[in-house]
């Protein structure tokens, strides 16, 4: 006898419910990654040349998976995940960077040397609240020197030589309280050193192969941990 055709359906649809329940559901959605995956992609539309194709496979969402993208748990919550590092040196890579990037807020490593990147430091690079290391050197980077980089209050070493920045070294760059590492060398920085130099706490300044002019200052006397 063949079976009556509403149990027929009947069965069909329990089979369907319990397959269901036996899926597992999608993983949480994690806001820091979803932000992350804009900034990512918005660098990726900056670049003009990618000749190592470093950024090649920078698509989808799972950006953790991108190369020179490192993920770890963010501070404030062990729970989840963030981007933490960017390492793309020595990529020849040319482009520019793009304000999204501002969006990466726990970012605290950004290795960029020894590619082509040009303009300017986003003003958006002010939330980068966890940065402390900064790289940018041997590039084409130009214009003042990026008074965005001195609000960072973690920052611990900053690395911008071989760029074409010009004009004045601030001096609220040698009052930054964690700073240990500046190299501002073979740029077009064109001013006096500024005389608050011996307030810095930084074991490592290099300044050669500027446009600097002037004494030194005689503060340069108090820093006896400074090479």
């Amino acid at each position: 006898m063949r079976p009556h055709l509403p149990l027929l359906l009947l069965l069909l649809l329990l089979g369907l419910l319990s397959t269901l329940q036996a899926s597992p559901p999608p993983p949480p959605i994690n806001p820091r990654l979803e932000a992350a995956y804009i900034a990512l992609q918005a660098w990726k539309n900056s670049i003009v040349s990618d000749p190592k194709n470093l950024t090649l496979n920078w698509h989808g969402p799972d950006v953790c998976s991108y190369f020179g993208i490192y993920c770890a748990p963010p501070p404030d919550d062990p729970h989840t995940t963030t981007v933490a590092g960017i390492d793309l040196n020595h990529g020849d890579i040319a482009g520019h960077l793009p304000e999204d990037l501002g969006l990466l807020s726990d970012l605290a490593l950004l290795h960029i040397n020894s590619n082509r990147f040009c303009g300017t430091i986003p003003k958006t690079f002010a939330h980068l609240r966890l940065l402390h290391e900064l790289d940018a050197s041997n590039n084409r980077f130009a214009g003042p020197f990026p008074d965005v980089l001195l609000c960072l209050p973690s920052l611990r070493y900053l690395d911008i030589r071989y760029n074409d920045f010009e004009g004045k070294i601030p001096r609220k760059l040698f009052d930054l309280p964690l700073l240990d590492g500046v190299f501002l060398n073979n740029n077009r920085f064109k001013s006096r050193i500024p005389s608050n130099i011996g307030n810095s706490r930084a074991s490592v300044i290099v300044l050669a192969n500027n446009r600097l002019a002037g004494c030194l200052p005689s503060s340069l006397g108090e820093m006896s941990g400074t090479s």
